[in-house]
């Protein structure tokens, strides 16, 4: 089989599926691998596309995400927009008309997305192309010969201790006794199907249409059935941006832009603030966390910008701040 080859039929088959007016298309470009293979994909496929958008961030890696941006837009001939995320902090204020109503695992970072959003909307667009997915396309098994080697799952479990550390007793014999997930698997991995729920709907708002081909069935399959020579540090994907692009933007160990330190920053700006609006929790009062704990958790990130505690304790600031609005 040329992986390669087939690779890329599936990933142009699952841009071109859909019958998009290319005038009104933007790519969504935030200097990754994933973000580029679509921006590649679709300017080969739909060779009208001309428009980029991204979010650049803040970090040690701004300047090496900014210039490989600007390289991939020259590349393929697009004119690329970028949204500064310092300009865009995540909102993390728990009164209940901070944000609109919505579903508490909504976009965390939808200032940013929607200063981008609104954008494409000035422009006249009505379709915007995403990298959603390429996280999830290069799976790694327990049978792989390096297996042994993958450190990847360490930070999920250490993030789900902080998470379980936060629970109340009753909550925590909830977790371990209630059936939560009943639906049957899907090819689409559920992060990837978590993704679109957290983003589309403010999308849809805006007028616009998310498409999102890493997520295609087809392509998802393809890349799951892959041997381990190729899922190994996204080596095909690697090779398909090597293909298309005139310079290699992507060796493997390359600084990668990241979203990691953003809320880590915004929970130790406003701490004395967070600390004070919690005095008073709705989760606790329905007896679903333990107080002492998500205190010491929240002391912990504000001091440390520890990334691992962090995931835990925004998804319960999003669904305190969400129950204070439906309450």
């Amino acid at each position: 089989m040329d992986a390669l080859r087939t690779f890329e039929s599936c990933l142009e088959g699952a841009v071109g599926a859909r019958p998009l007016d290319v005038s009104a298309c933007i790519a969504e470009l935030s200097g990754g691998m994933d973000s580029s293979s679509i921006a590649v994909a679709s300017t080969r496929l739909l060779g009208g596309l001309k428009q980029s958008a991204g979010i650049v961030l803040a970090g040690s890696a701004r300047t090496d995400q900014s210039t490989r941006r600007r390289q991939i837009a020259r590349e393929i001939g697009l004119r690329d927009a970028s949204f500064d995320m310092s300009k865009h902090m995540p909102d993390l204020d728990l009164d209940p008309s901070a944000r609109e109503p919505e579903h508490p695992l909504g976009e965390f970072y939808l200032e940013a997305f929607d200063a981008m959003w609104r954008y494409a909307a000035t422009l006249g667009c009505h379709t915007i192309l995403t990298g959603i997915g390429g996280d999830e396309l290069f799976p790694r098994y327990q049978t792989d010969k390096t297996a042994g080697d993958w450190k990847g799952p360490a930070r999920l479990i250490a993030a789900e201790r902080v998470a379980r550390s936060m629970l109340s007793r009753r909550a925590q014999v909830a977790l371990d006794t209630e059936p939560l997930y009943c639906a049957p698997g899907s090819v689409v991995p559920h992060t990837g199907l978590m993704a679109h729920a957290s983003r589309s709907p403010y999308m849809l708002r805006r007028g616009l249409w998310p498409v999102n081909p890493l997520c295609d069935p087809v392509l998802v399959g393809f890349c799951h059935r892959l041997p381990e020579e190729f899922r190994l540090d996204r080596q095909l994907l690697r090779q398909y941006l090597r293909t298309h692009l005139e310079h290699d933007l992507f060796p493997i160990g390359y600084k990668k832009e990241t979203f990691d330190y953003v809320l880590p920053e915004v929970i130790g700006r406003h701490y004395d603030r967070l600390s004070a609006q919690l005095r008073e929790c709705a989760l606790a009062d329905f007896g679903l966390v333990d107080m002492t704990a998500v205190r010491s958790v929240l002391k912990g990130v504000a001091d440390t910008r520890d990334v691992t505690a962090t995931a835990p304790l925004a998804i319960f600031l999003f669904l305190e701040r969400f129950m204070r609005q439906v309450a």
